[in-house]
C-alpha cells in the first residue's frame, strides 16, 4: 500500500507526527491495513511509549484474527507477567487462544500459561483451547493439572468425543 509505504519514509526520515497522521488515515479507511497497525506501534515504541506499543499490537491483532504478524510482534514484546498485564483481560477467545499459542512458539511458557488460564476461566466453547493447555502441562510434567483441565473441558462439553480420546489418552 503506497500510503503506509509513505508513512514508513516519513516515520524513518524523522517526521514523525506527519507519519502518525498517514498511518491513521490509513486506519480510518482500511482498518484492516496491518502494515499501518504496526507502524502506529513502531511509532509509539519509538516515541518511548512502550503501554501504546502493545495496544497498538493488541488492536492489530484483534483487527486482523487471520493474520499473525502482528500476533507475533505483540508476543515478542511480552516478557514479563506485567507486560500481560496491559493486554489481559480480554474475552476474545480467538485473541487470546492465538496469543497463547505464539507465546508457546516463543518459548514463553510462564506467559502462555497465564493465557490459557484465562481462556479457561472464559469456559472456551472449542476444544482446541483446553487441548492446548493441557498439552502445555503435559509438557512441563504436570499431569494431575493437565488432567484437571480435561475434566474441566469435559464438563463445559460432555459430548466432546476429542476431549474423551484424549483424556483416555
Amino acid at each position: 500500500h503506497v500510503r503506509v509505504n509513505v508513512a514508513y519514509i516519513l516515520f524513518r526520515s524523522g517526521h514523525r507526527e506527519q507519519a502518525e497522521e498517514v498511518f491513521l488515515r490509513v486506519l480510518e479507511s482500511e482498518p484492516k491495513q496491518e502494515d499501518a497497525w504496526i507502524g502506529m506501534a513502531e511509532l509509539s515504541l519509538s516515541q518511548g511509549d512502550r503501554v501504546k506499543g502493545l495496544q497498538y499490537y493488541r488492536q492489530a491483532a484483534k483487527a486482523i484474527p487471520d493474520r499473525s504478524l502482528a500476533l507475533y510482534e505483540l508476543a515478542q514484546l511480552l516478557v514479563t507477567p506485567a507486560d500481560l498485564d496491559m493486554v489481559l483481560p480480554d474475552d476474545d477467545l480467538s485473541f487470546l487462544y492465538g496469543l497463547g499459542k505464539v507465546l508457546l512458539d516463543l518459548q514463553k511458557p510462564e506467559l502462555a500459561a497465564r493465557v490459557f488460564e484465562s481462556i479457561v476461566g472464559l469456559k472456551p466453547p472449542t476444544v482446541n483451547p483446553w487441548l492446548d493447555f493441557a498439552r502445555y502441562y503435559i509438557s512441563e510434567n504436570e499431569y494431575s493439572r493437565a488432567d484437571s483441565i480435561l475434566h474441566e473441558a469435559i464438563q463445559t462439553m460432555p459430548d466432546s468425543v476429542t476431549l474423551y480420546l484424549f483424556r483416555g489418552a
